[in-house]
């Protein structure tokens, strides 16, 4: 017997894409066409066990059935959580606070930013999409931070996630971490650091640089001890500030329990630019105008670690990841992806791959978390340039690396399709020596290193996929000028031409309009982002060898 189920939207502002993956995910969950509604959707179902799939939606803050009975989405429940709802969790959807706008930093999300991760919710509606089941494993080859891999403990899957960046594969553990870390345990760790550190610095102010004898009682004797690359932070923190970083790592380090001290240093990470010398809102290097002398860092931390675990603890209380998978963040070369997964999960073959890839030339990631990479002592303060020439989509290249790539553009040497070779050398035609600066003359040889190298990562990653497996990147473009010409490098479709040259075939294209991101360079950021849907041909893994 069919019956009729009414899905109705959050309160808040939906992108347009947002609406369409909603509509798309009630089709593929319940194979039945959704019919519009001024607050959702209806769709008729003759499924008994309706609720636990109305569970699994990503868009909607709940549904009811005809019959009264009344269901609030997972999804629904964990941004509650960071919207200040969990009280109202488990009495029913009317009662969930407004909001203007959807929460993407709910449970461990929020522990630290990262630029151009996508949100969450995508992870989420793209396995609806995809139909995948309980224990699938997921691989994300570019996992930065790792929301696909938190995303795959709440929905049940298993998931490895790469990244060359070891900023980012220390976020993603730490964020794993705490998704399964016991309430008690964060409770009584946080406490402790928090009433140590405050012990610290009582009748002190906090406005004014430390006298010697202050310095002895923030950070002991030998708090220079604690600062790994402390000539290079020296440049980029005040004496003062560094004293409290230091007395902050030291007590962290005095936590007996690994995961919690994990989690602690990536929460001071999170506001180091914010005490820095740099310009906070700058994705670029760019020193503050009127710097103060000291500022509160210790007070920062602790209120940023009390409001951080109080949001998960609710997000933990709203509902808990599947116990029964396994989520792993591995520091790794992408284009050796078979070689360093094989190390840790041999002969694994995955269901699905799901990404957000990086762009040509877009974020200089290492460049603006070098302060956090230094302080962690996650690099050497020397090698961070080199580090991020490693980086995919990188901007930096030096002259003779740039002399070589534009060698192998002229020559095609990587074997790009014919078209995506030739924007390259479009590219590179149009570069004017007197007009263009260094960075715009890099342009060319910097795009077709990114195609190329991408080329490699497409191969990898197809032996690690089974025959058919869906490949799901959402990217951006962008655009640049050369000899005074507007090229906009869409970075989608020459993806799509290069996977299909490497076994892959396309299944869709889907646009999504993003927020503005707002920063100094407005510019700069993207406005728009495509979904490319991928999938491997059958036998292809086996046409193509990864070494």
């Amino acid at each position: 017997m069919s019956m009729k189920i009414d899905f109705f939207w959050h309160s808040y502002k939906y992108l347009p894409y947002e609406r369409k993956l909603a509509k798309r995910e009630l089709m593929a969950l319940f194979k039945s066409l959704p019919v519009s509604h001024p607050n959702g959707f209806t769709v008729k179902i003759n499924d008994p066990s309706w609720q636990d799939i109305a569970k699994r939606v990503t868009y909607f803050r709940g549904a009811i059935a005809e019959n009264g009975e009344r269901v609030i989405p997972r999804q629904a429940l964990l941004e509650a959580s960071a919207n200040g709802g969990i009280q109202d969790c488990m009495t029913g959807f009317e009662a969930f606070p407004s909001s203007s706008r959807q929460s993407t930093r709910y449970s461990a999300h929020g522990i630290h930013e990262y630029r151009g991760k996508f949100n969450p919710q995508i992870v989420r509606a793209i396995g609806n999409l995809l139909n995948l089941s309980p224990g699938d494993w997921i691989l994300d080859p570019f996992c930065g931070s790792g929301t696909t891999l938190l995303e795959t403990a709440y929905n049940g899957w298993n998931g490895i996630g790469l990244d060359i960046n070891p900023l980012g594969i220390e976020i993603a553990k730490a964020k794993l971490a705490a998704l399964r870390a016991p309430s008690d345990d964060l409770r009584m760790f946080s406490a402790k650091l928090t009433q140590n550190l405050n012990h610290l610095i009582i009748d002190l102010s906090l406005e004014s640089p430390f006298d010697a004898q202050q310095k002895v009682q923030v950070g002991g004797t030998e708090w220079e001890d604690m600062l790994p690359n402390l000539d290079y932070l020296r440049a980029w923190f005040t004496e003062s500030v560094l004293v409290q970083l230091a007395a902050i790592l030291r007590a962290i380090e005095e936590i007996p329990e690994p995961a919690m001290r994990a989690i602690f240093r990536i929460v001071l990470s999170n506001i180091l630019r914010d005490v820095s010398l740099q310009e906070p809102a700058d994705l670029r290097i760019r020193r503050r105008k009127s710097p103060p002398p000291n500022v509160p860092v210790i007070p920062l931390f602790v209120d940023t670690l009390v409001s951080w675990i109080e949001n998960l603890l609710q997000a933990q209380q709203c509902f808990q990841p599947a116990s029964n998978t396994v989520q792993k963040a591995i520091l790794g070369d992408v284009r050796q992806a078979v070689n360093v997964i094989s190390k840790t999960s041999p002969r694994q073959i995955f269901s699905a791959a799901i990404t957000s890839p990086p762009y040509v030339t877009a974020l200089p990631y290492i460049d603006t978390q070098r302060l956090s990479l230094a302080i962690l002592g996650l690099i050497n303060a020397a090698d961070i340039r080199t580090t991020e020439r490693q980086l995919i989509g990188n901007r930096e290249i030096t002259n003779r690396q740039r002399q070589v790539w534009e060698d192998a553009l002229r020559e095609n040497q990587y074997n790009l399709p014919i078209e995506c070779w030739q924007f390259c050398c479009e590219l590179a035609a149009a570069v004017n020596p007197e007009k263009d600066g260094f960075r715009r003359q890099n342009k060319p040889a910097l795009t077709y290193q990114y195609f190329s190298e991408m080329a490699q990562m497409f191969e990898q990653v197809k032996c690690l996929l089974r025959p058919s497996a869906p490949f799901v990147l959402v990217v951006g473009s962008n655009r640049t000028k050369l000899g005074g010409r507007q090229f906009v490098i869409d970075t989608a479709h020459w993806l799509r031409t290069v996977a299909e040259q490497r076994g892959f075939r396309q299944v869709e294209v889907l646009e999504l309009d993003t927020y503005q991101r707002y920063s100094v360079h407005q510019a700069n950021s993207i406005r728009t982002e495509t979904m490319l849907i991928l999938e491997v041909i059958p036998d292809a893994s086996q046409s193509h060898s990864a070494d």
